[in-house]
């Protein structure tokens, strides 16, 4: 999830284990430890690899063993700073703020590591990076016990606003369930016959969702709302031409094409092969004008180093308020 839901829920999770002991203070101390297993990004971008990024940011920082065995090291430090909570006080605040951290990002398309050192990611693809409804909740109660000293009352508006966004989480899953039958009906009325499916729902909302089929020709994108009457809409061809990527079957290709879960399509380039990432749909969905790919890794032959070279391409887009303008109008159903 995003940067800021993080934080509101590291200190969210904090207040109501620590908020009598620590008053306000936990609100930060929270914010910090539901913070701090995103800046493995920051030495991962200073060694100026894309390849190192993806494949190990949410890594071991999203682990079940970064939040049990972290949270020790942690607890003896704080000691140091405050004794106004005991060691395994301590303790627990911090496997908390970790683990649900970790459990919040499983619900997003990218996932996590979280049972590092293997390598399968826990995605469920229920919820978007970012979710207004997921958020506002939390920042609300940590607005609130911001201003004054903890009170009950304010432990039982923090308690509250946790098992609303809980409660949120809960009903993406259901709501993800449900599209899949959605889904799978519309592609068989237009005579699509596929062999796995990808859903996801679309930025800032979980109304509108996106499905990637997989066919023997290439990848069909369908846009399904739940205020939708009619089956109508056609969804997007992506044709896969099945070029060769004999060149590129090296641990690091191979890695990439994983990363996919098998959604991609490649094509050729004057450098080497270009993996165009699927599991996100397309944007070309709302406007024929917009990016065919959300995300593409161009993969190069270094001959010197003997090692293939990843760069991450973000598209372009040319008119981003015509295109969350066409999201949210297809928000409203066809």
């Amino acid at each position: 999830m995003d940067s800021l839901s993080q934080l509101l829920l590291g200190s969210a999770v904090a207040y109501v284990i620590a908020g009598k002991q620590l008053g306000r203070r936990s609100l930060l101390l929270g914010g910090l430890a539901g913070t701090l297993p995103d800046l493995d990004s920051i030495p991962l971008s200073l060694l100026n690899d894309d390849f190192l990024m993806l494949k190990h940011h949410r890594g071991i920082t999203h682990s079940l063993v970064f939040c049990i065995g972290f949270p020790f090291l942690l607890a003896y430090g704080s000691r140091f700073v405050s004794t106004s909570l005991r060691y395994i006080q301590y303790y627990w605040l911090y496997f908390w703020c970790f683990l649900t951290h970790t459990l919040l990002d499983c619900f997003t398309t990218w996932g996590t590591q979280l049972f590092w050192p293997l390598s399968p990611r826990i995605a469920f693809n229920s919820i978007f990076i970012i979710d207004p409804l997921y958020t506002i909740w939390l920042l609300l109660a940590v607005i609130v016990c911001a201003v004054k000293p903890v009170s009950r009352f304010k432990l039982n508006v923090m308690t509250g606003a946790l098992l609303i966004s809980t409660l949120y989480l809960s009903i993406t899953l259901a709501m993800k369930w449900k599209m899949y039958d959605v889904f799978d009906s519309y592609f068989k009325h237009h005579g699509i016959v596929y062999s796995q499916i990808m859903t996801r729902p679309t930025p800032l909302n979980i109304i509108l969702w996106s499905a990637t089929v997989k066919t023997t020709d290439g990848y069909y994108v369908g846009l399904r709302s739940f205020l939708d009457r009619s089956f109508e809409e056609a969804p997007l061809f992506i044709k896969n031409d099945f070029v060769d990527e004999s060149k590129f079957q090296d641990e690091r290709s191979h890695f990439i094409r994983f990363v996919t879960n098998g959604f991609y399509v490649a094509s050729l380039s004057e450098t080497g092969l270009n993996i165009h990432d699927l599991r996100f749909g397309s944007m070309a969905s709302f406007m024929d004008s917009a990016p065919r790919y959300l995300f593409t890794y161009a993969l190069t032959r270094d001959i010197k180093r003997q090692k293939t070279l990843v760069e991450s391409k973000n598209p372009d887009i040319s008119d981003t308020g015509e295109l969350f303008k066409r999201l949210f109008q297809r928000v409203k159903g066809i």
